[in-house]
C-alpha cells in the first residue's frame, strides 16, 4: 500500500472511528482499525456490535491494506503539523508515515484477519434526509434507559406503520415519541430496536441538511449509509413496551407556558432536591404556576411564573429533570402541558409531531 493523503481529511476520518474502538475488546485485533487503499482510502473499525467505514480521497499509487493501532495512530496524526502525509505499508505490515521533516513506523496486523462488516440481503430499504433522521434521533434518544437491567429500554424503537416512521425512547418513567412521513418509506408493519451507541454514532455522521441517507434494516441489524460513510450495528432483541398505552388518551387540563422561563424556574427549584428526594410540587392556580421543593438538609424553595390557566387549584409532583429534558428538545417558544389528575402522566407537546410523557411522583408535604 502506498498513498498520499491530506492530514485534515485523515484526522477527521480517524477521529470518527475512534468512538467505535472498544476500550476492552474481546480480540486484540479490535484495538486496531482496517486501512485499505482502493480507488479511495477506506478506514473501517468495529467492536463486533457496531462497525463504521469511512471513505476519503487520497492519491493512491499502490493498492493494499493493513490494520493499525487506532489510538496510537490517531495521537500521532493529531500531532503532525505537515498538511500532507505519505503512507507506505510493506509485506510485514509495518506502515511508514512520512512528512517532509519526519518519519515514523507503526507495526500493524494482517488485514485478512480483520472481521468483515456484515452483508445485507433482502433488507427493508428506504432513504431519509440526513437532517430529518438527526432530528428524529435528537428528539427521542435522551429518554432511553441507562440501566442495563432491561436491555430493550436502553435502545430506541423504530416502527414503520402505514408509511409513517415512529421513533420512541423510554426508560419506564418517561417517554419521547415522534412520528414522520416520507415518500420513500415502505408500506410495511415492522419494528426494530437500535442500541443507543449505534444511534449516537449515526448522529455523529449525519449532516444537518437534505442530503439523503440510505437506511437498511434486517431482523437483527441496521446499516446507514451516506456519501462518505457507512455504519452497521446489531439490533437489540426483545419485546418493546406497548408505549401507546402510556400516553393519556384525553386531557382535562391544558396549560400554555413560555419555554425558557419554565426551564429557568425548574433549574432554580432543582437546587432543592437530591438523588433520593426528586419530586417538585407543581401548583396551578388562576394565571399562575408555583413550584415548591423542600429538603431537610438543603432547605426549601418556592418560585412562580405566569401561565395561561384559569381553572381551580391543581397540584401534581414531577421529577423536574425529566421536564427540563423534554423542554430542551422542543423547538417552540411556547409549549403545551397537558394534565388530567395527580396520578396520570403529564404530557408536553410542541407544534411538531412530538410527544413527551413523564410519570407523576408522590406528593411531599410543605
Amino acid at each position: 500500500m502506498k498513498l498520499i493523503v491530506a492530514k485534515e481529511d485523515l484526522l477527521k476520518a480517524i477521529s470518527s472511528i475512534q468512538n467505535i474502538i472498544s476500550l476492552k475488546p474481546t480480540l486484540p485485533l479490535l484495538h486496531n482499525f482496517l486501512i485499505e487503499a482502493k480507488d479511495q482510502l477506506v478506514l473501517t473499525a468495529t467492536d463486533l456490535t457496531v462497525g463504521l467505514r469511512r471513505v476519503l480521497p487520497a492519491q493512491i499509487s499502490e493498492q493494499g491494506g493493513t490494520t493499525l493501532p487506532a489510538k496510537k495512530f490517531f495521537q500521532l496524526i493529531r500531532e503532525i503539523s505537515s498538511p500532507h502525509l505519505e503512507l507506505i505499508t510493506n509485506k510485514s505490515n509495518i506502515t511508514e508515515i512520512s512528512t517532509d521533516r519526519a518519519n515514523f513506523k507503526l507495526h500493524g496486523m494482517p488485514k485478512e484477519e480483520y472481521p468483515p462488516l456484515p452483508i445485507f440481503e433482502d433488507s427493508v430499504d428506504f432513504e431519509l434526509p440526513q437532517g430529518l433522521l438527526r432530528e428524529l434521533f435528537f428528539r427521542t434518544s435522551f429518554a432511553v434507559a441507562k440501566d442495563v437491567s432491561r436491555p430493550v429500554l436502553t435502545g430506541l424503537l423504530l416502527q414503520i406503520h402505514e408509511q409513517s416512521l415512529i421513533v420512541v425512547g423510554t426508560d419506564g418513567k418517561r417517554l419521547a415519541k415522534i412520528e414522520t412521513t416520507h415518500p420513500t418509506l415502505p408500506n410495511e408493519e415492522r419494528k426494530w430496536i437500535l442500541p443507543i451507541k449505534c444511534v449516537e454514532e449515526i448522529n455523529r455522521l449525519l449532516k444537518d441538511n437534505d442530503e439523503l441517507a440510505r437506511i437498511q434494516l434486517m431482523q437483527d441489524k441496521i446499516a446507514v449509509e451516506t456519501d462518505s460513510a457507512r455504519i452497521v450495528s446489531r439490533l437489540l432483541s426483545g419485546e418493546y413496551p406497548h408505549f401507546a398505552s402510556v400516553i393519556p388518551s384525553q386531557e382535562s387540563i391544558r396549560v400554555l407556558l413560555e419555554k425558557e422561563e419554565f426551564i429557568s424556574i425548574l433549574r432554580q427549584i432543582s437546587l432543592f432536591i437530591s438523588e433520593t428526594h426528586l419530586s417538585v410540587l407543581f401548583s396551578f392556580s388562576s394565571g399562575q404556576l408555583t413550584l415548591f421543593a423542600a429538603h431537610s438538609e438543603i432547605g426549601e424553595g418556592q418560585i412562580s411564573m405566569p401561565v395561561h390557566y384559569d381553572g381551580p387549584l391543581f397540584e401534581i409532583s414531577f421529577n423536574p429533570s425529566y421536564v427540563i429534558d423534554a423542554l430542551r428538545h422542543c423547538h417552540d417558544e411556547h409549549i403545551w402541558l397537558s394534565l388530567n389528575d395527580p396520578y396520570t402522566p403529564g404530557v408536553i407537546k410542541d407544534s411538531s409531531n412530538v410527544i413527551y410523557v413523564f410519570m407523576p411522583m408522590r406528593h411531599h408535604g410543605r
